[in-house]
């Protein structure tokens, strides 16, 4: 059963991440009492890929204090690490 589960996430998850990479932009809508892990790593690779992301948070920033910095430091990583990957 484990094995089943293993193996239909990874499915999953590389059909999602295959229409990030096919996609020219991303709109995101977070619920923050809601856990999402695959639209955060959706976001990681967007930005990581230079496309253009929009992101809505439910309720507001007062909704989600932390996301914005969270947000924020996850862009500037990726930014310093495109520098270094540049073809």
């Amino acid at each position: 059963m484990i094995d089943y589960i293993q193996d239909r996430m990874r499915e999953i998850r590389i059909f999602d991440l295959n229409l990030v990479d096919r996609s020219d932009f991303i709109i995101a809508h977070i619920i923050p009492n809601v856990a999402s892990w695959g639209s955060a790593e959706e976001l990681v690779t967007a930005v990581r890929m230079k496309k253009p992301t929009f992101i809505s948070v439910e309720g507001g920033k007062k909704e989600c204090p932390l996301c914005k910095k969270k947000i924020e430091k996850i862009v500037n990583q990726s930014r310093l690490s495109n520098k270094k990957y540049k073809p």
